[in-house]
């Protein structure tokens, strides 16, 4: 019932109209339109995914959504396994669903197609079958499959590997092995990274490295970044948008579990600790040494989730009535989170998501106007995603730098001498297009505002240039910055 009823809940939030595809997802829509074995930000899993259902139900935004909705099925019916069949506890399997289901990360990543929702399926997968191998010594192979998907879907699933042998080690002393176990262990966890990571290295190989330098320039480790080595105001920052992800209330009986563990399944307490504190314990040193986003530390929460399940199921044991009233006020903030199709709150992260639509629309009918071939661009990689995916026609759109970090579009080739015309767009209200632009047409017309709203909640603003005789060269990328 609550799988399915979650589900419906999500095919209806997808559906409605309110909500435009966040950048992010228009690009990774976009990547799937070109098959690559990886791609200049991510592992290639993602733009699979997005093909396979975009193949399906069409390039829509149900079509791209689908997977997300999809995704979040897979990975409760992996924790609702591990619940009834590895941690053998059926009774907690609904308290475990009801905890993942209303966690601020997967009410949203379960209608969001993002790199975290297939990681948190992987990563899921890949320790509740750790779990069973430990128990049992069967699934190795199941095992390293997880691992080598997860590979493919974010790079932060390269944890698992340390994390995995870790674990082992200490169930080793506090439970004891079954003999032989070690080496298939080590050839699962050898198999999986090998195979996970051979096509993004490959495919790094051939394009310079891109991918490698971009995490590396994200991490601070390359750069102009990587000279500043203390950011104390980071720290904080990190540590309050960990607790707004999982919630504050889960939050507390994560904190309750990571300290109570003597009241917790030994092997519950012993698992979630290890995939927890290391992936967790790394972010939080790192903060102080840039600016970590909220998402990066995801995968510890599968460990942590473990703790909090176990934690909120004795604290539902000893107090019925005060468990009932937590995870009711969880129902609702879930809720709260659905209502935004239908009922949005104004700010500025619902803001970023609403006006795609209306520029796409916009600058089709502009290039319709124009006598001779036209294409769209941008300067910001997400701008030049959502061209792609909303003007009609859904045509590639272009991404020209003007002293930006690169991107995946510097990768494809730019347009050539077939087109005569052009709109270019630029978020926020510009009062001219930029150099760059302007030595690329005969004309670049007067800025163009564009205000957009959906329902009665303000939507992002736009500054659109029609350009014309384009000169029928692209320049090369120039940044050196990934």
């Amino acid at each position: 019932m609550i799988l399915a009823g979650l589900t419906l809940v999500r095919l209806a939030f997808i559906l409605t109209p309110t909500i435009d595809l966040a950048p992010d997802e228009a690009q990774y829509w976009d990547w799937s339109r070109t098959f690559q074995i990886s791609y200049y930000s991510k592992p290639p899993l993602i733009a699979w995914w997005n093909a396979l259902w975009t193949t399906i139900f069409g390039p829509t935004v149900f079509g791209v959504r689908i997977g997300a909705v999809i995704g979040s099925v897979l990975l409760q019916g992996v924790w609702w396994w591990w619940a009834a069949r590895v941690w053998r506890r059926p009774e907690a399997a609904p308290w475990v669903l009801l905890i993942l289901n209303t966690t601020v990360f997967l009410s949203a990543g379960a209608v969001l197609m993002t790199t975290d929702n297939l990681l948190l399926v992987c990563f899921s997968a890949a320790v509740v079958l750790l779990h069973r191998f430990l128990q049992t010594g069967r699934g190795s192979m199941l095992l390293a499959m997880a691992l080598a998907l997860g590979v493919l879907a974010k790079y932060t699933m390269l944890a698992f590997v340390p994390t995995a042998l870790l674990a082992a080690w200490l169930w080793e002393r506090r439970f004891g092995l079954a003999a032989g176990l070690w080496p298939r262990l080590i050839l699962a966890l050898a198999l999986g990274a090998v195979v996970g990571l051979f096509p993004v290295l490959l495919w790094n190989a051939l394009h310079d490295w891109v991918g490698i330098k971009h995490v590396l320039y994200r991490g601070a480790v390359m750069g102009t970044k990587a000279s500043r080595w203390l950011r104390l105001s980071s720290p904080p920052e990190f540590l309050a948008s960990q607790v707004a992800l999982l919630t504050p209330w889960w939050a507390y009986f994560l904190v309750r579990g990571l300290r109570r563990t003597a009241d917790l399944d030994p092997q519950i307490a012993l698992l979630g600790r290890v995939f927890f504190w290391p992936i967790f314990g790394f972010f939080f040193l790192w903060s102080f040494h840039t600016k970590i986003e909220a998402n990066w530390a995801v995968s510890a929460y599968v460990g942590g989730l473990m703790l909090v399940a176990d934690s909120f199921r004795r604290f539902a044991q000893e107090s019925w009535h005060a468990a009932r009233r937590v995870a009711v006020l969880g129902v609702v903030v879930a809720a709260i989170v659905y209502l935004q199709a239908v009922l949005p709150v104004p700010g500025p992260l619902l803001a970023r998501v609403i006006g795609w639509r209306d520029l796409g629309e916009e600058v089709g009918r502009i290039m319709e106007t124009l006598d001779g071939p036209a294409f769209a661009f941008a300067e910001e990689y997400g701008v030049t995603a959502e061209l792609s995916f909303y003007t009609p026609g859904q045509k590639r759109a272009y991404c020209i730098d003007t002293g930006r970090k690169r991107n995946q579009y510097d990768l494809w080739p730019g347009p050539g001498p077939e087109f005569r015309h052009a709109v270019f767009v630029m978020r926020g209200v510009e009062t001219a297009a930029p150099p760059e632009v302007q030595a690329l047409f005969a004309t670049v017309g007067p800025p163009q505002v564009l205000t957009t709203r959906r329902l009665w909640v303000q939507g992002q603003t736009f500054t659109v240039f029609v350009c014309q005789g384009f000169r029928g060269t692209w320049p090369k990328t120039q940044s050196t910055t990934f």
